[in-house]
């Protein structure tokens, strides 16, 4: 027999190997004093006290049945929804303890949400679903109604207009018209032989691509060889290609004559050479004018205008000087000229006797 908390047990030996016994009813002391724990009969409530007593937890005495447990205390409420509030109907409502059973306020209207939470759902043919997210509304294939967004023509395409459903995800493009641009191309030249394409009218775009070229031939000349020029077609990009060997009878420059004088009565003349100002090379010869072997005139003095004429008629060069102060030294100018002319031959003939 066991023992408990104040009772002894009985306990006997017994071999192992066969049935033999000794040692019948010896005690066991008893396991000592009780082991007390609380045991809740009935929960208390908010307002209302709960039963309990004390078991042994080493046996089955019992003891202190029907103590009383306090009350927990005030109620704590909270509101549970019965019913619940539509877009235009009210829902119901009442409070409970969270402590106990205790109920009050019991069919308290819930204000109605207000408007409808519309969701729209597209069907794809141009109507649509349209459902409350707040409450059992529903209506279906309802037209969509669009706003509208015109694309202008580009060089891509034609002018269109996209049509988006207001409400749903419907969305399509109405017809395109037949105003497709024409790309309106800029070439910016990369100055190594490529360019850059831009399009006015959209967004078209390249880059690095090849000049292509207009040829134009140059010949050659006395100052350069012939050679070719090369210009891009479309960004003016310009080059000219090697030159080869100069034409020395081709003269650009303009043809002047060097080294001409009159002859005089002792000395001869020169037409002069025809140089070319490009090249500096002599493109003609000139020639000797003989002497005139004639003696001077005197020069004659200086006569009053006729009515053809408005100046002083010069003999040294047939002209008729203007009747000014600079028409007047230009005549004097002349006349000394011709004094000195005249005078040359004689004193070397002085001289040379």
């Amino acid at each position: 027999t066991e023992p408990g908390c104040g009772t002894a047990g009985v306990q006997h030996q017994e071999c192992e190997n066969c049935d033999a016994v000794q040692n019948e009813n010896t005690p066991i002391d008893p396991t000592g004093e009780h082991v007390w724990k609380w045991v809740t009969d009935t929960e208390p409530g908010c307002g209302t006290a709960g039963v309990q007593h004390q078991e042994c937890e080493n046996c089955d005495a019992v003891q202190n049945e029907n103590t009383p447990i306090d009350p927990t205390g005030e109620h704590v409420w909270k509101w549970v929804t019965d019913t619940e509030p539509g877009c235009g109907t009210p829902g119901v409502q009442h409070q409970k303890c969270e402590n106990c059973d205790a109920v009050q306020n019991e069919n308290t209207p819930i204000e109605a949400t207000g408007e409808h939470s519309y969701i729209y759902t597209d069907n794809g043919d141009g109507t649509h679903n349209v459902t409350c997210a707040n409450c059992d509304y529903e209506a279906l294939n309802v037209d969509c109604d669009y706003n509208e967004t015109f694309h202008p023509a580009t060089c891509e395409k034609g002018s269109y207009t996209t049509y988006s459903c207001k409400y749903c995800d419907h969305t399509y493009d109405g017809p395109v018209a037949n105003d497709q641009l024409s790309h309106d191309y800029i070439y910016t030249t990369n100055g190594d032989g490529t360019h850059n394409v831009t399009c006015r009218n959209c967004e078209y775009s390249e880059t690095g691509v090849d000049c292509d070229y207009n040829e134009t031939a140059h010949e050659a000349t006395c100052v350069k060889g012939a050679y070719i020029t090369y210009k891009c077609k479309d960004c003016g990009y310009t080059y000219d290609g090697p030159e080869g060997e100069v034409n020395e009878s081709n003269h650009v420059g303009e043809i002047q004559t060097v080294g001409a004088h009159e002859a005089t009565a002792t000395e001869d003349g020169y037409t002069g050479d025809k140089v070319c100002s490009a090249c500096g090379h002599t493109v003609e010869t000139g020639t000797v004018i003989p002497a005139t072997g004639e003696e001077p005139t005197e020069p004659e003095e200086p006569t009053e205008p006729s009515g053809e004429t408005d100046g002083y008629v010069c003999s040294y060069c047939g002209q008729v000087h203007p009747k000014t102060f600079v028409g007047f030294l230009i005549y004097i100018f002349h006349m000394l000229a011709s004094i000195i002319q005249s005078i040359t031959p004689i004193a070397a003939r002085f001289a040379g006797e």
